[in-house]
């Protein structure tokens, strides 16, 4: 979930544009004021496919100024590295 009213978001948004990350054909996802919701159509059945897809969905995070996600994709690109 992508949260654009936290108030480490500098300004805070009171709405999100709805995108998907890439490969789009991967999730879907849900606008619900701030809040974009994604989730992955189908289950990510290894370790290594959950963190490439937690990974694309921080990229956007990141992308579209959630403050956060630049640390949450830190630590995902770590765990990466440790699974390889």
């Amino acid at each position: 979930m992508l949260d654009a009213g936290d108030s480490n978001n500098r300004p805070p948004r009171s709405a999100i544009a709805y995108r998907l990350p890439e490969p789009a054909s991967a999730f879907e996802g849900r606008v619900f004021g701030p809040y974009l919701v994604l989730r992955t159509r189908e289950p990510t059945r290894t370790p290594a496919r959950y963190l490439t897809l937690a990974e694309s969905a921080l990229r956007l995070g990141r992308d579209v100024g959630i403050v956060d996600d630049a640390g949450n994709l830190h630590t995902i690109l770590l765990a990466e590295d440790r699974l390889r």
